[in-house]
């Protein structure tokens, strides 16, 4: 078995991070800022385990529609995604 460079195994760790850097990246230019600080407070509310996928996905379909249902407030200026 060949042994692999030190710059091989730190590429492959990092890759996923820097993809996801990028990723944010191009949505900051590409987007209007306040659509970008919704899906910023999105992405970032979805990795947190006690909300998770099965209570952040609907809020964030629903928006505003809940009408206090929801034991937070929403971001200024907020859009449903």
């Amino acid at each position: 078995m060949q042994k692999k460079s030190p710059m091989t195994i730190l590429l492959r760790v990092m890759s996923p991070w820097i993809i996801g850097i990028l990723w944010i990246a191009c949505l900051f230019l590409l987007l209007p800022k306040s659509t970008f600080y919704t899906l910023g407070f999105w992405m970032l509310v979805y990795f947190f385990p006690p909300f998770g996928k099965e209570t952040v996905i609907p809020f964030a379909i629903a928006g505003d529609r809940l009408e206090g249902s929801v034991p937070f407030d929403y971001p200024p200026n907020f859009v449903p995604i």
